[in-house]
């Protein structure tokens, strides 16, 4: 039975509450069902909450399936654009042994760049900085839109493959670049050099023909002026005479300096008989006889490829009689940069602006 003020359920023969302690009565038979009812109320509605709750996050896990974030959607698609060009660029579309100068090492050909690999280093020439390429002397020649021409050497046959490869690749732009504008620029210069010889020979047209007519008439000259036109020609004639011995002299003076540089060059070269020199110059004398000397020289390496060095030299003690020279062991270097440091160098081993040692 139940109690009847509580509702706590009761033994049969008890006479007081254990839960509130009244005195137990008469139990009406309704206490339980009314505990029950409320009981099962309190069950169905924690039920109910707990179906709610599942069905919200139901909802919630359909939208969120229906409606992506198109922000992140966004980002993976760049992201994955990104990897596809990265791994695009770095798939080797060729690849040899190569020498270059006195490396050797690996070219590869990319589809943005040429890279030579080798244990001094990696050069990289992207593809729209190429000029243009192609085959000499078994090479691979490569021309820059700076200037620079590196030279690949090959162990196998197969530089018009690359040859033929690059020149696919390079930009139509930077092959046409240098026919448009050379040839824009050689006509305008010729069209000025054509309008300057046409003004010269006008006015020296007329001038000679008023000296040719002051001298046929010489007689009829003031005595003044027949004398300028007699005695001033001379004195021209003369002085262009002299001037013409001292620069020639000057002239092969320069020019044996210049061939003793050339020489000096040359039997420190792998293969002295390739050489090609060009930007040759005197930069500087001191005046004991002293000169530097600098210039370019493009010369096959050990591998038969084509490289382009500067040197500097000093020649000294000259004897152009007896053909005879002493010098300073020649200094090269890879930048125009470097040639003032290059030049000082030697300049401070010849003990330059001194007097020459009697030995």
């Amino acid at each position: 039975m139940y109690c009847k003020n509580c509702g706590q359920e009761l033994s049969a023969d008890a006479k007081f509450c254990t839960g509130c302690g009244k005195t137990v009565g008469k139990i009406e038979s309704e206490v339980k069902p009314a505990v029950s009812e409320r009981a099962e109320e309190n069950r169905t509605s924690f039920e109910t909450i707990e179906e709610h709750k599942s069905e919200n996050a139901e909802i919630k896990n359909d939208e969120t399936q229906e409606r992506p974030d198109c922000a992140s959607k966004e980002q993976e698609q760049a992201v994955r654009s990104a990897e596809a060009e990265h791994t695009a660029s770095e798939k080797i579309l060729l690849t040899t042994t190569a020498g270059y100068g006195f490396r050797t090492g690996t070219l590869n050909l990319y589809n943005d760049r040429l890279e030579f690999v080798c244990s001094q280093g990696t050069f990289t020439y992207p593809i729209n900085k190429i000029k243009k390429v192609r085959k000499s002397f078994g090479c691979l020649e490569v021309t820059t839109l700076d200037g620079k021409t590196p030279s690949f050497g090959y162990d196998g046959d197969i530089v018009d493959q690359w040859v033929a490869k690059i020149i696919r690749m390079i930009p139509e732009d930077n092959l046409n670049m240098s026919s448009v504008n050379d040839g824009t620029h050689a006509a305008t210069n010729n069209a000025d050099v054509s309008q300057q010889i046409s003004s010269i020979k006008q006015v020296g047209g007329e001038k000679i023909k008023e000296v040719v007519g002051n001298y046929k008439n010489l007689q009829k000259l003031p005595k003044l002026k027949r004398f300028l036109y007699i005695t001033i020609p001379i004195i021209i004639a003369t002085i262009i005479v002299f001037i013409g011995i001292v620069k020639f002299d000057e002239a092969t003076s320069d020019g044996f300096y210049i061939a003793a540089a050339k020489q000096v060059v040359s039997e420190n070269l792998r293969s002295p008989s390739t050489a090609q020199f060009s930007d040759v110059e005197i930069v500087d004398k001191d005046e004991y006889g002293r000169a530097v000397i600098t210039m370019t020289v493009d010369a096959q390496n050990g591998f038969g490829a084509y490289i382009r060095d500067k040197y500097a030299v000093i020649i000294y003690d000259v004897n152009t009689s007896e053909n005879t020279f002493r010098y300073i062991y020649p200094q090269s270097y890879s930048s125009d940069s470097f040639e003032k440091s290059v030049v000082s160098n030697l300049k401070k081993n010849a003990n330059w602006g001194e007097p020459l040692d009697s030995d």
